[in-house]
């Protein structure tokens, strides 16, 4: 994905993915505000990319009981005292971070 849009959007430079499951997106927008913050670069662009699970993982997420089986079936919110575990909600996002 790096180099595509490297390509794509004539950016030079480094580049690197960032895993960390459902939480990647979280972990690279924190990992490129530090950068810019501790004045390693003036711009980032830090891009969530949709990672579209497999059948298999979404099978055994609800085998494991830790996901909602289908929207409207009950309770999916996380703080919701009758929750039934997450609802799936794929999602893609990009922000630029530029020192002040």
């Amino acid at each position: 994905h790096v180099a595509t849009l490297s390509e794509a959007l004539g950016i030079r430079g480094e580049g690197l993915t960032v895993g960390g499951a459902s939480a990647a997106g979280n972990l690279a927008l924190a990992h490129g505000a530090r950068l810019v913050r501790w004045g390693i670069l003036d711009v980032c662009l830090v891009v969530g990319a949709l990672a579209e699970p497999a059948p298999a993982e979404l099978r055994s997420f609800l085998n494991l009981g830790a996901m909602v089986p289908t929207v409207g079936s009950g309770p999916g919110g996380p703080f919701d005292r009758s929750h039934r575990g997450f609802v799936h909600g794929p999602a893609a996002a990009a922000v630029i971070l530029e020192s002040a």
